[in-house]
């Protein structure tokens, strides 16, 4: 009887357990369907932070750029500056000089106007002269 017993209980209870074991089954496929979508939503992740990896290697080249232009800039604003004192001293005594030399040329022309105006006064006295004498000598 004993026997019986447990094959009826386990029968019964097999019964019973049987729409349980179902409802688990279907538990474990939607589970299995979710820890799927969780592992296709991981992969994305991954693939944005691969892409985001790749982004800030980018900024990170493109801030390396920007320093370099930075630096190139501001040696450039240097040579600039430089040129320009160059070139404000450099033009200083440039002037200087012209300027002496155009005073050397006023002198040197003044004095050249002055022989001229001595040379054209000599040469009427001397053509009244020589009237004169055409004069005498015709008389």
């Amino acid at each position: 009887m004993n026997e019986e017993l447990k094959e009826l209980l386990r029968s019964v209870l097999k019964e019973e357990l049987e729409p349980i074991h179902k409802q688990l089954g279907s538990f474990e496929q939607r589970f299995e369907r979710i820890d799927e979508r969780f592992d296709a939503v991981d992969q994305k992740f991954v693939r944005i932070d691969e892409r985001f990896d790749v982004v800030d290697q980018q900024f990170v080249s493109i801030d390396e750029r920007f320093n370099g232009v930075d630096l190139r800039l501001e040696k450039i604003e240097i040579d600039v500056g430089n040129l320009k004192d160059n070139l404000i001293n450099g033009l200083g005594p440039y002037f200087e000089q012209i300027t002496s030399h155009i005073d050397e040329v006023k002198e040197v022309t003044k004095t050249h106007q002055i022989m001229i105006e001595t040379l054209s006064a000599r040469s009427i006295q001397h053509e009244s002269e020589i009237k004169e004498i055409k004069r005498l000598l015709k008389n």
